[in-house]
């Protein structure tokens, strides 16, 4: 058991590689990957001038955060910039704010990620984090033999297992711990990642995975409404939407798309919340597979299945302009509001001996509070008062957004709010911002443009409105 710093540092040299290898990683790119053939790739999609023109409006930004993230008004400004891409040496401090303001005000009870780092986690837990050390982006500076980043990811997810034992570890976080550390101190890191694993996408490692599950069959709904044609071609073939998405969500992509996407993906998803996840699959699945499901009426549908199969899941060829992917990914208009309905309705069909499921799409929200609000919106107004916990007056603007409550379920919102009461126990709130009453963000108001599309690799039409904002 290596739970404690002092024996972190015995076994430094058996777990974590031994440094006396001359391993040369001199020649890396922008993002501290190893460089390929001797060529140096992932250069600036804008200009030196350009970027650094990004980096001032930023910085002050930042320096004026209450501002940009409640006024309406500068919101839109917000919103907009994170979309373009946040500048590299701005990016660790920007996802800082961003994660912050998702946060609220959280209850101090004293645990500090100095105190979970001198405790031990479960045996077990020990093992398979130490075997997932090494598969973690070996080829990066910091993951390979001589980097640091295999210490401190090992303290970052051992720390969430002892902070979060009736959850515990599971593979999926370490691609998500391992691209905060490259951009985050091993402590700022592991507050990111409990902010994302209980107030962005909560349920999503809990035993029976019964939320991505849940979000499994969403996305497949909203495939029929968004993609009818890709729809048609997953449903002869009945290639399950487990299959393809449980990695993509579990892991934010990282796994999948090429690195300057991964981090204008990961950008987005602090910005706007769980809505990025559906946007980006959506996305995904009409470029891989809108060109399959064209030979679906000339073909058998068992003989496309293999096909299917491996196209669903791999990273389209345009994705490698994260510039176009970008513009496609926002154009995809879907909103918390129809999460929420889509919720509603697969619920009903849910196969209740897998366990209770709760979900909420309301970014700002803790976990289960109004996980069984009705929609759509009807006047605009509560049809009945929400009492949001006062810890979390955030809560207060989003909870004005939401319509009526089911009148009988008053009992489960009590058990909701306790619930929501226990996950806040135990966080340091000198890690948040004790200000952040942060409103959801408007819609961005703009003209539609056209966007120049890149060479592309399949014949999909742009189903999705492209009025967004040019980048």
């Amino acid at each position: 058991m290596y739970g404690s710093k002092s024996s972190l540092s015995s076994f430094q040299s058996s777990k974590f590689g031994d440094d006396s290898d001359d391993e040369d990683i001199s020649e890396i790119n922008r993002h501290g990957f190893k460089v390929k053939n001797g060529v140096i790739e992932d250069g600036l999609n804008v200009s030196i001038e350009k970027n650094r023109e990004r980096e001032g409006k930023w910085l002050l930004m930042l320096a004026n955060w209450n501002l940009y993230s409640k006024s309406k008004k500068y919101q839109s400004k917000l919103k907009n910039r994170v979309r373009k891409g946040i500048p590299d040496a701005i990016r660790g401090k920007a996802w800082m704010f961003l994660r912050a303001s998702a946060e609220g005000k959280l209850d101090d009870k004293g645990t500090t990620f100095k105190k979970l780092d001198e405790m031990s986690c479960s045996a077990e837990e020990d093992e398979q984090i130490e075997k997932d050390l090494h598969r973690q982006f070996p080829d990066h500076e910091m993951f390979s033999t001589k980097g640091s980043g295999k210490q401190d990811l090992y303290r970052v997810l051992k720390s969430w297992a002892v902070y979060r034992p009736e959850v515990g570890y599971c593979q999926g976080q370490a691609p998500i711990a391992s691209l905060l550390l490259m951009h985050l101190t091993a402590e700022d890191a592991f507050w990111s990642l409990v902010a994302i694993c209980d107030y962005f996408i909560p349920g999503y490692y809990d035993i029976g995975l019964t939320a991505i599950q849940m979000d499994g069959l969403i996305l497949e709904s909203l495939t029929g409404s968004y993609c009818s044609d890709v729809h048609k071609l997953l449903k002869a073939t009945k290639v399950e939407s487990m299959y393809y998405m449980t990695d993509w969500f579990m892991c934010i992509f990282i796994r999948t798309l090429p690195w300057n996407t991964v981090l204008r993906v990961f950008d987005l998803f602090l910005s706007e919340g769980v809505k990025v996840l559906f946007r980006v699959g959506l996305t995904m699945l009409r470029e891989n597979l809108y060109s399959l499901s064209k030979k679906l009426k000339k073909n058998n549908a068992d003989d496309l299945f293999m096909d299917a199969m491996t196209f669903a899941k791999r990273s389209p060829e345009v994705a490698k302009d994260e510039d176009y992917f970008i513009r496609q990914v926002c154009s995809c208009r879907v909103t918390e509001r129809e999460l929420t309905n889509e919720f509603q309705k697969q619920k009903k069909k849910w196969d209740k001996s897998k366990g209770d499921v709760r979900r909420n799409y309301f970014k700002r929200d803790p976990e289960g509070i109004y996980s069984d609000v009705k929609m759509p919106y009807t006047d605009g107004k509560m049809s009945k008062t929400i009492n949001p916990i006062s810890a979390d007056a955030a809560n207060v603007t989003t909870a004005s957004r939401l319509t009526t409550v089911h009148e009988s379920q008053e009992a489960q919102e009590e058990d909701a709010n306790s619930q929501a009461d226990e996950r806040w126990k135990g966080v340091d709130s000198r890690n948040y911002d004790p200000n952040a009453t942060i409103r959801p963000m408007p819609p961005l108001k703009t003209s539609a443009q056209s966007i120049a599309k890149p060479p592309r690799s399949t014949s999909a039409p742009n189903k999705f409105p492209d009025t967004e904002t040019q980048l």
